[in-house]
């Protein structure tokens, strides 16, 4: 069952098999349907959640509409790590994009993982490096790339995304509306026609 978690953290860093073994009685399997939620605004997320199968997507809302800012595939986390870390109330929605399997893992575990495990400790910080890097070149991304440039960069980056996910959440990830996100997808296909 947590084969693919395994792995995965083996990939970031390597757990002995004590290391690993300490982690499992705290492992707790979810399955989930399509639109169900991991954490909703105002709830505190006390997990982390690694997608053993499916896909999810976080957006906030802003008045009346939903902005999205990030999608979770199979064999990687979806949490809220703001709120996870502080244990503070989320401002996101984690929802399921089709039926999903999840592994939680929660906060005051990894706590005490993190006290008598260096190796937790290394693989909690790579994983805040990692997270915090993306955060850091998505907002580059905003100030300094046209949306068809965004566009261009996430088809090179994250093909997934392009295959997987409904135009209407791409073109809100990008900061234009589903029109615009035609437009472009026009234009790229005219360019590519003409050369």
């Amino acid at each position: 069952m947590y084969e693919k978690l395994r792995h995965y953290i083996s990939s970031i860093v390597p757990f002995t098999d004590e290391e690993w073994a300490a982690k499992l009685p705290y492992l707790t399997v979810h399955e989930m349907n399509k639109g169900d939620f991991l954490v909703k605004e105002g709830q505190v997320c006390r997990a982390v959640y690694f997608i053993d199968s499916g896909m999810f997507r976080t957006y906030n809302l802003v008045g009346d509409k939903e902005v999205t800012t990030n999608f979770f595939f199979e064999g990687s986390y979806a949490s809220d790590y703001v709120s996870f870390i502080t244990q503070t109330p989320s401002k996101e929605y984690i929802q399921a994009l089709e039926n999903s399997v999840v592994i939680s893992f929660p906060y005051d575990r990894m706590q005490e993982l993190y006290e008598q495990y260096p190796a937790y400790q290394k693989y909690g910080r790579l994983t805040a490096e990692k997270i915090f890097t993306n955060m850091y070149r998505r907002q580059q991304e905003f100030l300094f790339f046209s949306p068809k440039e965004r566009y261009l960069n996430l088809l090179k980056k994250r093909p997934k995304v392009i295959r997987h996910i409904p135009q209407v959440y791409i073109a809100s990830y990008l900061g234009i509306t589903p029109e615009y996100l035609s437009r472009i997808r026009s234009e790229l296909k005219s360019e590519a026609n003409f050369s």
